[in-house]
Order: C-alpha cells, then sequence, then structure tokens
C-alpha cells in the first residue's frame, strides 16, 4: 500500500493541549512513515474561555510549517457560541485541500458540519477523526456533533476513530459509538524538549525570586481559565497548603492565569484574601508561557483540580521533566498516568488537595517517576498507533 496523503481539519489552532499534541502526530506521520501532511484551518480566531486566540501565526501553525506542511487557514471567527456558518467560497476551499487527500483526519468533531456538508456532492476520502476530548463533556455542549458523529459512522463514512484516553473510550462508547470503532492511542512528548534541565529550574526559580534548594518545595498547576479546571479550588487549596507551609511555594501557568488577567485577579482577590502579604509573595500567578518546559524543571508537584479531563498531558509532561510526583483531582485518566507516583483526591475539598500537596512533597523521594522510564512517555508508540489506525481505515475503504 503506497503512503496516503493526510489532511488534518481543525476548527482553529488555540497553541495548546489537543492541538499540539496533533501537529506532533502529524510531524511524526511524515517523518516516520513518509506522509505528506497537510493543515486546513477553518477558523482563523475563536474566541475560548473569554480570550481570543489567533491560529495564524500561533505556536501550532508555525509547528507545521516548521515542519513542511502546507497550511490554508480560513479569514473567519468563531465567538464560541453560534453555530459555523459556510459559505460557498468556504466549502469550495475546503474542498480543493481535500482534492488528491488519501486520509481525512479531523481533530475534535468540530470541523464536522463542514466537512459532510461537502459529503452532499461527492464521496469523501476515510475520515478518521482524533477525538481528544471526553464525549460526555462534548454531549453536554455540543450535542448536535456527538449526533453528526454517531450518524456518520452509521453511515459508514467513519470506520475508525481515536482517543487519547481509555476514559474517554468509555464514555463514547456510553453515548453509542461501537467499542470496535474506537482506538486509544495515548498521548506522548517530545523528550528532547520536556526533560530535566537544572539550567531551566535555577532560570524559572530564580525569575519568581524561589530559592533553588530541596528545602522549598513548588506546587505547579498547567491549566488554563476554564470551569473545566475548576481554579476556584485551586486557588482555595493554595491558600490552605501556603498558610501550613511557610517554605511553599505555589505557581499558575496558563491562558488566563496571569497576574494580570482580570478574572484571575478577580479570583485571587476572591479565594487569596486571607492570606498575609508575605504569604501572598509565595503565590506566583505566571500565566501563558510558550516554554511550559522551562517551567515544570522549578517544580516539585504537579497539581490538577480539574473538574473533567480526559487523559492530562501535564502528567506525561511533567514526568518526562523530572517532576517527581504529581497530585489530581480524580478525572479521566489521572489515576492510571500517576499510580504509585502521587496522591489522587478522594473529595473536591481544598484541605484534602492541600494535604496531598504537602504529603507528595514529604513522600516524594519514595514516589518519585523513575527517569529511566522516560523513553515510555516520548511519541514512538504514540505516532506508530495512528500510523495503524490510518492504514486499518484505507483497508477498509478499499
Amino acid at each position: 500500500m503506497s503512503n496516503p496523503n493526510l489532511l488534518t481539519v481543525a476548527l482553529a489552532l488555540p497553541g495548546e493541549g489537543a492541538t499540539y499534541v496533533k501537529a506532533k502526530i502529524d510531524e511524526g506521520l511524515a517523518t516516520d512513515h513518509a506522509y505528506d501532511v497537510s493543515l486546513f484551518v477553518l477558523h482563523n480566531t475563536i474566541d475560548r474561555d473569554g480570550v481570543t486566540q489567533t491560529a495564524q501565526g500561533g505556536r501550532t501553525h508555525n509547528q507545521y510549517l516548521a515542519a513542511g506542511s502546507t497550511v490554508t487557514i480560513l479569514d473567519k471567527h468563531d465567538d464560541g457560541q453560534t453555530l459555523p456558518v459556510y459559505t460557498q467560497a468556504d466549502l469550495e476551499a475546503l474542498d480543493a485541500a481535500i482534492s488528491g487527500r488519501g486520509v481525512v483526519t479531523p481533530l475534535e468533531e468540530y470541523p464536522f458540519p463542514a466537512l459532510f456538508a461537502l459529503n452532499k456532492d461527492r464521496k469523501l476520502p476515510p475520515i478518521v477523526p482524533n477525538l481528544f476530548r471526553s464525549g460526555l463533556n462534548k454531549q453536554e455542549k455540543s450535542p448536535h456533533l456527538v449526533a453528526t458523529l454517531l450518524r456518520e459512522i452509521a453511515s459508514g463514512a467513519i470506520t475508525r476513530a481515536t482517543v487519547d484516553a481509555y476514559a474517554s473510550r468509555d464514555t463514547y462508547v456510553s453515548l453509542g459509538v461501537p467499542e470496535d470503532v474506537i482506538t486509544v492511542v495515548p498521548n506522548g512528548v517530545d523528550l528532547d524538549k520536556f526533560k530535566p534541565s537544572a539550567e531551566a529550574r535555577a532560570r524559572t526559580r530564580a525569575e519568581l525570586d524561589i530559592p533553588n534548594d530541596d528545602e522549598t518545595p513548588v506546587i505547579l498547576l498547567i491549566a488554563r481559565d476554564s470551569g473545566e479546571k475548576d481554579i476556584p479550588l485551586f486557588l482555595k487549596s493554595t491558600t490552605i497548603y501556603l498558610k501550613a507551609n511557610p517554605n511553599g511555594h505555589v505557581m499558575a501557568a496558563g491562558y488566563g492565569l496571569g497576574e494580570n488577567d482580570p478574572h484571575m485577579a478577580e479570583l485571587m482577590d476572591t479565594h487569596l484574601g486571607d492570606l498575609t502579604a508575605e504569604q501572598r509573595k509565595r503565590f506566583h500567578a505566571y500565566g501563558q508561557t510558550d516554554s511550559l518546559e522551562l517551567l515544570y524543571p522549578a517544580a516539585t508537584v504537579l497539581a490538577l483540580t480539574s473538574a473533567t479531563e480526559s487523559r492530562p498531558l501535564c502528567i506525561t509532561e511533567a514526568f518526562a521533566c523530572g517532576v517527581p510526583v504529581a497530585v489530581s483531582t480524580d478525572v479521566g485518566d489521572a489515576r492510571v498516568m500517576i499510580g504509585k507516583h502521587g496522591f489522587i483526591a478522594n473529595t473536591r475539598e481544598p484541605q484534602e488537595m492541600a494535604d496531598l500537596w504537602a504529603k507528595a512533597t514529604t513522600d516524594k523521594e519514595k514516589l518519585a517517576f523513575p527517569l529511566a522510564q522516560r523513553a515510555e512517555l516520548g511519541t514512538r508508540r504514540m505516532v506508530d498507533g495512528y500510523n495503524t489506525v490510518i492504514r486499518a481505515a484505507l483497508a477498509t475503504a478499499r
């Protein structure tokens, strides 16, 4: 079987999480399996969690360009509220991008309305959706997309789909997706980028005026200002932790989590108000950065307070960077990923979360993820897994 041309279709590219992983997958397919990969982005800007994010010139866009991919971006805006409407010109541009492609890999369900509008006129190439987020969450927010997924599976237009988490597989199956359609391909990370670094640790701690010693623990949250991430729970836990641990520091990084982000400032006023000036100095709202690999090595404990997740990428990135332990709410695949290298909270109570942060710090030597196993966190098995699914879809179509 010849190597197919592959087209990834995305609604937009906010530049984190699923889009970052998808770019690494496509780069690996091009490098390891000789695919010709192109990218088509339906919206140049998108409103997400109160922030307008732009595809053109963003991190993920640049990732594709650096890998030699052709990138097409429509000059459209998604307000995050109304259903997208695509003009005939939009659909013709998408049709031209699909022409000659061997397989189409939509990033999540969002591109379905445009893709299947084309299906009225002609048969599409095999479509293999990469579903990075929980199906249950999608059902709550976008039931029409789940309905479209089920309809197109029933029609035979979709014969294979991938998810990155066993928890996501289970929720999609509960919504009616046949289990034999779904393949779980756990995420991997770039081990050349996400790695232990004494230099990065020293640089980040110096930047934040945190002592660079083993007696000063740093609790790190990598997230965004979103209800899914439950930032209030994180901040309430922070107040308890900083009061009880005079040497401890807590840091938050990601979209909307900076000192000058208005909603974050409001949340901090509400939930950190009981801290003294000295205690407040030990909380660092770092905000957005494209260099998470410089932050992880400075941390002692990775914290997650999410209300919903599929397979939290930050756990894999943190362990790859040498963060010894993680503490998480019981969401998605977090329990399986953390294993014996941290703790899963039994409740969503701030006191328990703060206590577990302290316990993880105390027990880090005993619980630490072994760096000898870093290779298991890389991208090789991930890329090979996606290649296997794509080949199976092509074989079925032919």
